[in-house]
């Protein structure tokens, strides 16, 4: 076909081996030492190739071996065809891959079929995995608007009632009056004549009458507010 990459005249540039139905080309791309081997007809897939198509196919596998080895040293192989768009065909002219391996790669010891039976590759992955990404998110958005309502709530109008003006002002007016009550009366009652101490009759009505004081004063309408 005249628009086919792998067909000729397009192709013979590149072709390193060849027989009268099949020939082998370098693909150009890591690993070192890729080939690929397809026939000269223009065949959709593998399963439209002719018995001796298959026949010349594996020769010049071999051949194309052969090759790679004087040039490179692999540790292993993987040989196949991808057919059809969801197996990975590009190009729809039948194409062998033969894929020399090493055991420096990053994915040295996994096969052609590795990434296929992987979870993540299984019909509807995708979309179990969206739902455990969605149910995260949920979770953790309640778990922080639950922890900001606690914290609102302790910080809000209901918390530190009692600490408002009116405690303020009952604590300062009961301290005021019974500190100005008990020191007038003890004032008072230690200047009175003939006594010189501070701790005779005058000082005790002074104490109690300053507790009086600074009591009711707490508990008047200041309080409680």
């Amino acid at each position: 076909m005249e628009d086919c990459a792998f067909c000729l005249p397009r192709i013979k540039p590149d072709i390193v081996l060849s027989d009268q139905l099949c020939y082998a080309i370098w693909t150009k791309q890591l690993p070192e030492g890729s080939a690929m081997v397809m026939p000269f007809a223009h065949r959709p897939t593998m399963f439209d190739l002719t018995p001796d198509e298959w026949s010349s196919t594996q020769r010049l596998l071999d051949e194309m071996k052969s090759l790679i080895l004087r040039h490179h040293d692999p540790h292993g192989w993987n040989v196949g065809w991808n057919v059809g768009a969801i197996g990975g065909q590009s190009v729809f002219h039948a194409h062998c891959h033969l894929v020399p391996r090493y055991s420096d790669e990053r994915y040295a010891g996994r096969g052609i079929r590795a990434w296929i039976k992987d979870p993540s590759n299984h019909p509807g992955a995708d979309h179990r995995a969206d739902s455990a990404a969605d149910s995260a998110a949920d979770h953790g958005a309640g778990h922080r608007a639950g922890r900001g309502a606690s914290h609102a709530s302790d910080h809000g109008a209901g918390r530190g009632v009692s600490h408002g003006a009116g405690h303020d002002a009952g604590h300062d007016a009961g301290h005021d009056a019974g500190h100005d009550a008990s020191h007038d009366a003890s004032h008072d009652a230690s200047h009175r004549p003939g006594r010189g101490v501070s701790h005779g009759p005058g000082y005790d009505a002074g104490r109690v009458a300053g507790r009086v004081a600074r009591h009711g004063a707490s508990h008047g309408p200041g309080r409680g507010v």
